[in-house]
């Protein structure tokens, strides 16, 4: 057995990244933007989250929503250019585009000392993919941060 409990904190530079929660989210949304290196080439603006359920186990449905609440410490308030990165299992092919991915791509730039939140959400039934996904920060090409959920079809 792979224990799904595994995530990483590393100091980089001076940067240190904390873990609030991970788990099943709600999310309330205000938007889509295009987001090329995604499977779906869009992401979720999500205006609001709650954390329902603390687990690293996700049973894929459409709607779940799975991520982490997280703090990127530093010593002063600084603007950062994060790369947010969600590993699959296996390569997902997008049925619309033909195209295959291993990972989705997000760029971001936080503000450091402040919370924040990055999830995926499944909303085709062409991302229900079994096995072990990494969620994964990095800062200027170092890792910084990772957390694995595994996701299981339902019964």
């Amino acid at each position: 057995l792979i224990p799904c409990r595994i995530f990483a904190q590393a100091k980089y530079m001076g940067i240190d990244v904390i873990e609030k929660s991970h788990g099943l989210y709600e999310v309330e949304l205000s938007g889509k933007q295009k987001a090329e290196k995604t499977l779906t080439q869009t992401s979720n603006i999500v205006s609001k989250e709650k954390l329902l359920l603390t687990t690293d186990t996700i049973v894929a449905d459409i709607g779940k929503t799975f991520g982490v609440e997280f703090i990127v410490k530093t010593a002063n308030d600084v603007i950062l250019p994060l790369k947010c990165v969600w590993e699959f299992p296996k390569p997902m092919k997008n049925p619309y585009t033909g195209k295959i991915y291993k990972v989705s791509e997000m760029d971001q730039t936080i503000l450091s000392n402040q919370p924040d939140f990055h999830s995926y959400t499944l909303e085709y039934d062409y991302e229900f993919v079994e096995g072990l996904w990494g969620f994964r920060i990095y800062y200027q090409d170092v890792e910084i941060y990772r957390h694995y959920f595994r996701v299981i079809l339902p019964l």
